[in-house]
């Protein structure tokens, strides 16, 4: 029972962290003045919504 208890706990406290984050990106992102900040993926200078995209699609 503890044993389960534990995992439950790790895995609400990871899913706050998550949703932290995100909500806290998207403020910052929905904030700044400039949302077409840059980013630069090797060579590349793109903007950070193409970073995005590169990082959760991979290269």
């Amino acid at each position: 029972m503890n044993k389960w208890h534990n995992f439950y706990t790790l895995l609400l406290g990871y899913c706050l962290i998550i949703a932290t984050l995100l909500i806290i990106d998207h403020y910052l992102l929905t904030d700044s003045p400039t949302s077409t900040e840059l980013c630069i993926i090797g060579n590349e200078i793109t903007t950070i919504s193409e970073c995005y995209d590169v990082m959760l699609n991979g290269l």
